[in-house]
């Protein structure tokens, strides 16, 4: 088979993502090292997520419509990136394997409620749990996953090789849009509980090991995804985006019309990029 090629585009696309400085430092894009945490955030209905991350201390930050767009281009150059690495590995008949994360039980809990679905890019390591993010999140869960194979993937370690810039993370990159086939809560050992500490000191919450698989994303006529873009980037939404993204990292809340109006925008921009993705998988 031939060698499918992950364009130079979507490299950078992806080590922007995992914070490399040498491309957050090139002034290709904007946003900084953490600019992970509102990419992921556009990909999580509503402003539970920012919520989240407010009481972590991270920042959500989208500055003008060109800052939006290129993130939604980020966002499709990663996925394009998993799906074409998928595609090689399975040409190989590469072995899958169980990855680690550790995450919060109230995303965990949103998995649950909204029929399964994985929302943001989810990064697993290939290595076991990692002490450093339990320390970074507040009521964690670790989370052993099971992807099968349908499920677009990046092995950083692998791919990136000595341009990967965190190699003691061994990450594996799955894609936001999967579905939780099966859910199997396993006991917490001792020594976890004792290791995988969160921010506040506290134990895990509990443990459990997903089987996850990708559904296709149904295809959106293209008048309809530029329609969908327009109403996203326009520039009068984007700057009350911006403010409510302001508040909110600042951990305050929204009035009724700004929770309505974040909501709606982000369903669109969810709609535009799995519109625009449908034709990958």
């Amino acid at each position: 088979m031939t060698d499918i090629v992950i364009s130079e585009r979507e490299w950078m696309s992806v080590r922007f993502y995992m914070g490399d400085p040498e491309v957050v430092s090139g002034g290709m894009f904007r946003g900084g090292p953490k600019a992970y945490n509102t990419i992921n955030a556009l990909l999580h209905p509503g402003t539970e997520n920012e919520k989240d991350k407010a009481r972590e201390g991270r920042v959500i930050m989208i500055e003008d419509p060109e800052h939006l767009d290129s993130y939604l281009r980020i966002i499709r150059d990663i996925f394009c990136a998993m799906e074409k690495y998928r595609m090689q590995k399975q040409s190989e008949n590469s072995p899958r394997q169980l990855t680690c994360r550790i995450d919060r039980a109230s995303s965990l809990d949103r998995f649950v409620r909204n029929r399964n679905c994985v929302y943001g890019f989810f990064s697993t390591c290939k290595c076991g749990f990692l002490p450093e993010y339990a320390h970074a999140k507040a009521d964690i869960v670790l989370l052993e996953v099971d992807r099968d194979e349908t499920v677009p993937w990046l092995d950083f370690e692998e791919a990136l090789g000595t341009q990967y810039a965190k190699p003691e993370e061994a990450e594996i990159l799955l894609p936001f849009g999967m579905r939780i086939r099966d859910m199997e809560q396993i006991p917490l050992t001792e020594r976890e509980k004792e290791i995988y500490t969160d921010l506040n000191d506290r134990p895990p919450c509990g443990k459990w090991r997903l089987s996850v698989t990708m559904p296709g994303f149904s295809p959106v006529p293209e008048r309809e995804l530029r329609h969908l873009h327009d109403v996203v980037t326009d520039a009068a939404a984007v700057e009350q985006i911006r403010r409510s993204m302001e508040r909110l990292s600042a951990g305050r809340d929204l009035s009724f019309a700004e929770e309505a109006f974040y909501g709606e925008w982000k369903k669109n921009i969810q709609k535009y990029l799995c519109g625009s993705l449908a034709a990958v998988l």
